[in-house]
């Protein structure tokens, strides 16, 4: 699993690099694409977010496998998500979403108890809680902390030029502590 998280005092940066199989259509890879930009950037709670997959085949990547075939999806060795279709545009969309938490080392908060599955209680109604959740500032907030976020000396320069406010004591403790790129 791999996305880098930039955070700015509440203004968040996430990257997520996947790489596809090269069976996965063009429109299944933008419809992933949107789908998971869309799900995860906004405003959750004190927080805004913009996420961006980036395609990518060399480097530091996820992998992403696309099936046109029904089934369940699901995450595997840590970096590989496989997602089958649903049929349904709605929870195929919510699904791209979930599984994509994944890749920020997000866990599911739900048991599965027969063909049901029952949410963690404190997440109910989010993402990777419940079918059909929303993203929100609870699961930001891990995305942060369990994601190695360093901020570069060019982003903390440009971030004083354009004289932005949200330069705050987290970020200046933030660099002492964790160093910069």
């Amino acid at each position: 699993m791999h996305a880098e998280v930039n955070v700015y005092g509440n203004n968040i940066k996430i990257v997520i690099p996947v790489q596809f199989n090269k069976k996965a259509t063009s429109e299944s890879k933008e419809q992933y694409i949107e789908t998971v930009q869309e799900y995860w950037s906004g405003r959750f709670g004190k927080y805004n977010v913009l996420t961006v997959v980036q395609e990518q085949s060399t480097g530091k990547r996820n992998r992403v496998i696309l099936f046109k075939e029904n089934g369940r999806s699901k995450v595997f060795l840590s970096f590989l998500v496989l997602i089958y279709n649903t049929g349904n545009k709605y929870i195929q969309k919510w699904t791209n979403a979930h599984e994509s938490g994944h890749l920020m080392n997000l866990d599911d908060h739900y048991k599965d108890k027969g063909d049901l599955s029952y949410p963690e209680k404190g997440y109910e109604n989010t993402i990777m809680g419940e079918a059909m959740g929303k993203v929100t500032e609870t699961e930001i907030d891990e995305v942060i902390k369990r994601n190695n976020t360093k901020v570069t000396k060019d982003e903390i320069k440009e971030v004083v030029k354009k004289n932005d406010t949200k330069v705050t004591e987290n970020i200046i403790k933030k660099v002492i502590k964790k160093g910069t790129k």
